[in-house]
């Protein structure tokens, strides 16, 4: 189960390029400050050398900050859902919320089993939906696909030995 993914840029992506630029404006203070000493050349070559590596290092530091990051805005699922599950067992309806991250929330409703459970789980950026009902431990999993306003699959629940269908709509 991954979230939804989308690229964006981080916030953190532009304070290391802050923090970069901040780095080399006192490093160009550090090195006009050392050239009005009289060092030896072989010691200027080395000083340089190292606030160069150290300029590098920062530069690469920062560009690796901006990978995909897996909070994402503007789920194309996001919003109210609900519908229904049947099978061999068990029937009921349920109601869900997906956020802007893909992250799954609600309520399941057991024409069978008295009370209701929660639901738990995500949506990848493609549609795939997969869920947990109840305790993970005896719970049941839910799996399947969401298109724009529509989704569909299968839940099975091994500790009570039932499994069936489900679907539901976006609101």
């Amino acid at each position: 189960m991954s979230p939804v993914r989308a690229r964006v840029v981080p916030q953190a992506l532009n304070e290391c390029w802050g923090i970069f630029y901040l780095s080399i404006f006192i490093i160009s203070i550090f090195v006009s400050i050392i050239c009005k000493q009289k060092f030896k050349t072989s010691i200027m070559k080395k000083i340089i050398f190292l606030m160069i590596l150290a300029i590098v290092t920062l530069g690469i530091g920062c560009s690796k900050s901006g990978t995909p990051n897996t909070a994402t805005t503007n789920s194309s699922f996001q919003g109210a859902w609900s519908g229904q599950f049947t099978g061999s067992g068990d029937n009921g309806t349920w109601v869900a919320n997906i956020s802007s991250t893909g992250v799954v929330s609600g309520t399941a409703y057991s024409n069978i089993f008295p009370g209701a459970s929660e639901i738990n789980g995500t949506v990848t950026n493609q549609g795939a939906f997969s869920a947990t009902v109840g305790r993970s431990s005896d719970g049941a999993r839910f799996s399947g696909n969401l298109s724009a306003r529509s989704g569909s699959g299968t839940w099975v629940n091994t500790a009570a030995g039932i499994n069936g269908n489900w679907t539901g709509t976006k609101q």
